[in-house]
């Protein structure tokens, strides 16, 4: 939509030209009529054909599949503030067909006006994609903040504050009339909104200066490797996914960063999961702005707890309410042998097993996370995982009567820690005494096959669990929270 206003605004220039050029306008000045007629006519007009495109446009998107995901007082506003824009950009075209020669001038100037505006935007892809070099223009450029401003009025997310006050004041040859419409817009959103820092492309919030997060890209792989290192338990779930896949372009997932290109400060996973990783307050800020300003993809945030908290403090708002928060899970790890004895007919599921761990692991996933794996696609995905797990010799069980009684997975590998998860006993089984020495196995084959350390989270009301744990050696490393979406 807003593509199509700025080059439909060429068509006022042209027209007005082409006027000039054969003696319509001569022909005006002889008639009664006040000098800006024709030139206000001619804009009035254009608008007029505007709001009929737009209104065109809007509705070939809805038979294709478009829809709002906000109120009728969103989507009003979103195109009225589309027509003011291009209302303003109208007097901007019209000063080059009345200063311009001949038609063809007027195009050859036009197009280099209007090309960089919507190419040189973010009305194809987001800013943090682009090259360094390339994004403080396109974080100027008013294009870029009336795309987002749109996007977050139509489709939901942050359209005020940075994006509409930056819109507002930074297009230098609009005339005083017009300002006077923005200049109460942007008032109104510096009321509610952190303070744009235009010359920088940073924001401010409770006071503190935050540099925006930025696309991550193999050229960074190093300085990633460093804060993941440093956290190599903490860190374990996004390290596995960069060893595995890099920070090249990917369709499921990105890696973005805070920091300077000199001096990274932190990371975080956008994917199925919103995994933070050494994220300060700052950059917390940082990565919330960014989600934000996103379509919702994963299903939960994971992490440090103040970082994913601090996230969804920010992000509830725009990402609506969590089927579930958990605030406190203690992050366990040991790198030392149980000091109990370990359950021997624990051992690694074989592959022509699958079909009886099956069950055990959509028992263990809907009890653990409120829905059942199978909702969705009939459970083919999360068989494949299970079916992958098994392969890799990652999934232990407990096998009696020709039923599983007792699984674990290692589903975070890294060449620092192996992560469990998916820690199950079967309810007919419980209380007897079998966790303990279950994990113990679990634990004493990972050290001596793996990794160098086992390490998992746990909820902090889970006591019987925590018990089994603390028996089988792990120590606290940390505090995680996730928030279920």
């Amino acid at each position: 939509m807003v593509q199509t206003v700025v080059f439909s605004t060429m068509s006022t220039a042209v027209g007005l030209n082409t006027d000039i050029t054969n003696g319509i306008f001569d022909r005006f000045r002889s008639l009664p009529i006040a000098r800006s007629a024709p030139l206000v006519g001619a804009i009035v007009g254009d608008t007029v054909r505007l709001v009929v495109s737009v209104a065109v446009l809007l509705g070939l998107g809805t038979v294709l599949g478009f829809r709002i995901h906000t109120g009728p007082a969103e989507t009003l506003a979103a195109v009225a503030l589309v027509l003011l824009f291009a209302l303003a950009l109208c007097w901007v075209t019209a000063l080059l067909g009345v200063l311009a020669k001949t038609p063809r001038t007027v195009q050859a100037l036009g197009f280099v006006l209007v090309f960089p505006l919507t190419f040189g935007s973010n009305v194809f892809v987001p800013t943090v994609t682009l090259p360094g070099w390339l994004q403080p223009w396109v974080q100027t450029n008013p294009v870029s903040l009336l795309s987002e401003a749109v996007r977050g009025l139509m489709l939901g997310g942050p359209w005020s504050g940075p994006r509409c006050s930056a819109w507002s004041g930074s297009w230098p040859s609009r005339r005083s009339s017009h300002r006077c419409v923005c200049v109460p817009i942007e008032e109104g959103f510096r009321k509610s909104r952190p303070h744009a820092v235009p010359a920088t492309g940073a924001w401010q919030s409770e006071g503190m200066l935050t540099v925006p997060a930025r696309l991550l890209g193999e050229a960074e792989r190093a300085a990633v490797q460093r804060i993941l290192d440093a956290h190599p338990i903490a860190a374990a779930q996004v390290a596995e996914r960069v060893n595995a896949g890099g920070l090249s372009y990917r369709a499921d997932a990105r890696v973005f960063g805070y920091g300077t290109r000199r001096r990274l400060e932190s990371v975080c996973w956008f994917g199925a999961n919103l995994i933070p990783v050494n994220a300060a307050p700052t950059a917390v800020d940082a990565f919330a702005e960014v989600a934000a300003g996103h379509h919702r993809v994963c299903s939960s945030l994971v992490g440090d707890a103040d970082a994913v908290l601090g996230i969804w403090d920010r992000l509830a708002r725009h990402w609506g309410p969590p089927r579930e928060v958990r605030p406190c899970q203690p992050l366990l790890a040991t790198s030392s042998v149980p000091p109990i004895l370990s359950d021997p007919t624990v051992r690694l599921v074989r592959p022509h097993e699958v079909d009886v761990l099956f069950p055990a692991a959509v028992s263990m996933y809907t009890e653990e996370v409120g829905i059942s794996p199978l909702t969705t696609d009939g459970g083919r995905d999360y068989r494949d995982r299970i079916t992958d797990l098994v392969r890799a010799r990652r999934a232990y069980a407990k096998f009696v009567g020709g039923r599983v009684v007792f699984k674990a997975e290692l589903a975070v590998v890294t060449r620092h820690t192996a992560q469990v998860q998916g820690v199950w006993v079967a309810p007919d089984w419980r209380g007897r005494g079998l966790g303990a020495a279950a994990m113990a196995a679990v634990v004493r084959d990972s050290l001596r096959r793996v990794a160098p350390s086992v390490s998992l989270y746990v909820n902090d009301y889970n006591a019987p669990a925590r018990r089994v744990y603390d028996r089988c050696g792990f120590r606290q490393a940390g505090t995680f929270a996730t928030v279920l979406l």
